[in-house]
């Protein structure tokens, strides 16, 4: 199942090295490598995960596998320079939860702030933040960014004319840092698949550098983990590999967290997004060689996905091209969803930002991951 041919597959051979990688971490087993990795092994894996982000995942992971002395001295410069931005990081969530705390709130953190915090993942440079994802009530929202302001997160001014974001964003210079405060999780047509009372009403309360914070029931975790890559960030539409989520689950899978699998698999069929699990499945199944929640997938629906993302490692134009219609679509279903929004089709400016945007979505230089 793991062989799929595409012209220029090569990308996705490598996503499958790599994976191969993290098996025998999740089997709980040693390498089982005979020979050591030498730098011609790990050339297009490093190539690759430059280009999606995870680095320092490769280099813990090369750590554990054997590798010649030039590896091994290629993985301890990235390690370092992971654990040190990592820690730079945590001073930066540290002064966050501290102001925070002193207005009041406690805030519950998400993603990768929660797995880092949670001890979920296996060494503190193995995955690197793009940013700190927080949810409170809506009533203690004002105090949460004030309390950030104080703290030296500036409010990230939005440009003339764009839409209001789905968290509001504050940024620190001196940890170059941002910050996204939430106080809702919406998917991106709207709908409120995976309400926030939820989160609070199964977190838990723990202690942060002093601090205290809220952690997620590592279910809901997993289940948030799966709906914002496959869903809320699109790799579905795109033809993206979510490798940094797949690294995340893959933590989380081999973490002694509490994590029930099957409802996982059921938060996710409650909030329609079957589809999305069956996704990160077939991927996980196919890089890791082990199953994440053990749902039935046929065979030949694996294949299909299977080659539709390596169509998408080999093509890259075709994650922008999923970018600009899920754009176009989303727009169209706002418009159709929310009637006052129905006028915007008779103002040409509508089609203008819609044109803006699709534009945008094509262009190479505009980040996906």
């Amino acid at each position: 199942m793991k062989h799929v041919d595409v012209p220029g597959g090569d990308t996705w051979q490598a996503f499958l090295a790599y994976g191969a990688l993290f098996q025998p971490w999740l089997e709980s087993r040693a390498s089982v490598r005979t020979e050591p990795l030498c730098s011609a092994d790990v050339a297009p894996l490093r190539v690759l995960t430059q280009r999606y982000g995870t680095s320092t995942s490769l280099a813990w992971i090369l750590e554990r596998s054997r590798p010649s002395e030039e590896v091994r001295a290629y993985s301890n410069l990235a390690l370092l320079y992971g654990r040190t931005k990592a820690e730079r990081q945590m001073q930066g969530l540290e002064r966050l939860v501290h102001a925070m705390n002193r207005a009041g709130v406690t805030p519950l953190l998400l993603k990768g702030s929660a797995a880092r915090v949670g001890g979920i993942y296996p060494d503190p440079g193995f995955r690197l933040m793009a940013d700190i994802d927080l949810i409170v009530p809506p009533e203690h929202l004002a105090s949460c960014v004030a309390a950030a302001e104080a703290a030296g997160f500036a409010i990230v001014a939005k440009p003339p004319g764009a839409e209001a974001g789905h968290a509001l964003q504050q940024y620190s210079d001196e940890f170059a840092l941002l910050l996204e405060v939430h106080h809702q999780l919406t998917r991106i047509y709207e709908r409120e698949n995976f309400p926030a009372e939820m989160l609070f009403e199964a977190a838990h309360l723990a202690e942060f550098r002093g601090g205290h914070v809220l952690l997620p029931d590592w279910s809901h975790h997993a289940a948030l983990t799966i709906l914002h890559a496959v869903a809320w960030d699109r790799s579905r539409h795109m033809a993206l590999v979510p490798i940094k989520a797949l690294l995340d689950l893959a933590a989380l899978k081999a973490s002694d967290a509490p994590v029930s699998w099957s409802a996982v698999a059921q938060l996710l069929e409650r909030a329609g997004e079957r589809s999305s699990l069956i996704h990160v499945e077939t991927l996980f199944r196919a890089l890791f060689g082990t199953a994440l929640t053990e749902i039935d997938i046929s065979p030949a629906r694996q294949k299909r996905i299977l080659r539709f993302y390596a169509l998408g490692a080999a093509y890259p134009i075709l994650h922008h091209v999923g970018l600009a219609v899920t754009e176009v679509r989303r727009r169209l279903i706002r418009a159709r969803r929310q009637p006052a929004r129905l006028l915007q089709l008779l103002n040409p400016g509508f089609y203008w930002r819609m044109a803006r945007t699709t534009r945008k979505a094509l262009d190479s230089k505009t980040a996906l991951h």
